[in-house]
């Protein structure tokens, strides 16, 4: 029995399949990805903000150093609490993800400086 056109049609089913998976698999790495990038560009400006709290235009250059980076990142989605020697900044970003409903990240930062020490906390 010659069985040729019935692989190629449940191979023709499953493909689409596979390829929605592997679709989903490569946008939630790259998603990690930049998730992972623009957790330590909060880092580098947090730090920033705790040596320079002081400052009158502080929140200002700390969201232009972050959209250097992200420039897609609105100021609407930037937060940012200065306090003495204690800044915290909360991100929030929007992903769609392939036949799937978005995906709401927000990743935050907050830094102090004790004892003249520098201490980045994550949450």
């Amino acid at each position: 029995m010659n069985n040729r056109g019935q692989t190629l049609v449940l191979f023709l089913f499953i493909l689409p399949v596979l390829l929605m998976v592997f679709i989903v698999f490569y946008q939630l790495g790259t998603i990690q990805l930049e998730k992972k990038q623009i957790e330590k560009t909060l880092e580098e400006v947090v730090r920033y903000g705790v040596d320079y709290w002081g400052r009158d235009t502080v929140k200002e250059d700390m969201i232009d150093m972050f959209q250097e980076s992200f420039p897609e990142i609105s100021k609407a989605n930037i937060d940012i609490v200065v306090e003495e020697n204690k800044v915290k900044m909360e991100v929030q970003k929007n992903y769609d993800i392939a036949f799937l409903k978005k995906e709401k990240v927000v990743l935050s930062c907050e830094g102090e400086k004790k004892d003249g020490k520098f201490q980045i906390v994550k949450e």
